[in-house]
């Protein structure tokens, strides 16, 4: 299989929520103490009115914020191999 490394541009705020649902969830399957992440929760709600904004000034770039978060999402459930 050839790999190729390629450079993406993301939303900042939108990546920072979408990696806080990222870690909520590993933390929810993993069983593990949701307290963890308050910091991280109040920051990243923090940045949620600012995604409308992201998402309006370039939708290529959010979209491909959100598709590397989902990524990561779908990698939580799936077999480890």
């Amino acid at each position: 299989m050839a790999i190729e490394k390629r450079e993406m541009e993301i939303a900042k705020e939108l990546d920072d929520v979408g990696a806080l649902i990222v870690e909520l969830v590993k933390t929810i399957k993993n069983k593990g103490d949701l307290t963890e992440n308050i910091g991280e929760l109040i920051q990243a709600i923090n940045g949620v009115d600012e995604v409308d904004d992201e998402m309006a000034a370039n939708r290529k770039v959010a979209m491909q914020t959100i598709g590397a978060r989902v990524l990561e999402l779908v990698d939580v459930f799936l077999p480890k191999a």
